[in-house]
């Protein structure tokens, strides 16, 4: 099946941009509960993750179809190359803040357990409390298993159920993406969206619940959030082979009605749109979307976010470790505590966000970029690729 865009068309770089600005997000979401501050969409940071779930189902297509002259699809050794770049660009900089969390694990609980009781909220963790012994839950978090057990799935100071889910997704990415691309009617993404609507009709996500076959503090298990994986895979198949079986329509209408995601819908769609605009595929130029749209893609290319775009993994790891002890400290402060919620995030956010950018930039620096050079060459290919059986070319 022919490719519609050619090289130029294919940089996106403006997910950078989007990547970036979703780590924000995240970060800004955990300020406005560590001090009572605004409500509404910034303090709804699980839409953003949703998002990055999105943004990450988008790119593995896309980087798989933009490699396939080099990294053909049906060669064994491209998804052991794929397998060992996505430890690479993970692993090293969640095995250093792991070794913090674990290290500091009674500091970092005190500091939370004072931050919320300064703004009234009882600090209660039940998950925490059930967590297997340190052995075992450091071989989890090391395998990346942790995701998939609800008591370790939470059991430290780091947000990072998703890099679990993240993972969980990679492993199955490559059976996904071989039968989507093989079969002419996509009927995997449909029986996959019906999983994980009965994942999510069947399990309790946030708090125990004992009405519910499962519980989860986060939704860390892969069938709650395969549709949001799905929407960017369907959309990335779209852009690059044209597909227009209304499958892509299909899983944003479902988002919404059976996720209560209507805010992800609105967003994805705009994206979509965009990145639509981009490729001369479906908008035409008398529409009055056309300008808005691009407009928000220079925006979304320009050089301050797309280095935001770098680093946003750093952001979104390593955030806390600089938010949570900035709010402790502050709140010994009369000044600060008579502010309004929303003046006291404000505060927090001018401080602690170009903190943690600086930290976020030194460990891309020291950390993130030497570890994948390194997956990149072990990753390389060798000369002879032993063929998977049953796939054709």
């Amino acid at each position: 099946m022919c490719r519609m865009h050619t090289q130029q068309s294919r940089n996106i770089s403006s997910f950078d941009g989007i990547r970036g600005l979703l780590a924000v997000w995240v970060m800004l979401s955990h300020v406005t509960q560590l001090v009572g501050g605004p409500s509404g969409l910034i303090s709804r940071g699980g839409i953003a993750v949703d998002l990055f779930m999105f943004v990450s189902g988008f790119l593995m297509v896309w980087t798989v179809e933009g490699r396939g002259d080099r990294e053909p699809v049906n060669a064994l050794s491209t998804w052991r190359s794929f397998f060992i770049r996505r430890f690479f660009r993970i692993a090293p900089l969640f095995y250093l803040a792991l070794v913090l969390a674990y290290g500091f694990a009674g500091l970092f609980d005190s500091w939370l357990r004072t931050a919320y009781e300064a703004i009234g909220i009882a600090f209660d963790r039940p998950f925490r409390y059930c967590a297997p012994s340190v052995p075992v839950d450091v071989i989890l978090h090391l395998s990346f298993l942790f995701g998939l057990f609800p008591c370790s799935s939470s059991s430290n100071f780091l947000p990072d159920w998703s890099l679990s889910l993240e993972m969980q997704f990679y492993l199955l990415f490559p059976i996904i993406y071989l039968v989507m691309s093989r079969s002419r009617i996509q009927w995997l993404p449909a029986v996959l969206l019906v999983c994980a609507g009965i994942a999510q009709a069947y399990t309790s996500v946030y708090a125990m619940d004992n009405q519910k076959l499962l519980s989860y503090p986060q939704p860390s298990i892969l069938p709650l959030r395969i549709n949001c994986f799905l929407v960017g895979m369907s959309l990335a198949s779209l852009v690059w082979r044209g597909r227009r079986d209304g499958w892509l329509c299909l899983a944003l209408v479902l988002n919404a009605i059976l996720f209560q995601r209507l805010t992800f819908t609105v967003l994805v769609a705009s994206i979509v749109l965009m990145l639509f605009q981009q490729g001369g595929l479906w908008l035409k130029p008398g529409w009055t979307l056309v300008k808005p749209l691009a407009l928000m893609e220079r925006v979304l290319r320009l050089r301050m976010l797309r280095v935001l775009g770098d680093i946003s993994f750093g952001i979104y790891l390593i955030h806390l470790f600089v938010v949570v002890p900035l709010v402790v400290k502050f709140n010994e402060s009369n000044w600060f505590m008579s502010l309004s919620g929303d003046m006291r995030f404000v505060v927090v956010a001018a401080v602690s966000l170009p903190l943690v950018i600086f930290v976020a930039l030194l460990l891309h620096e020291m950390v993130e970029k030497p570890m994948i050079s390194i997956g990149k060459k072990l990753s390389a290919p060798p000369s002879s690729k032993p063929r998977l059986e049953g796939v054709g070319s």
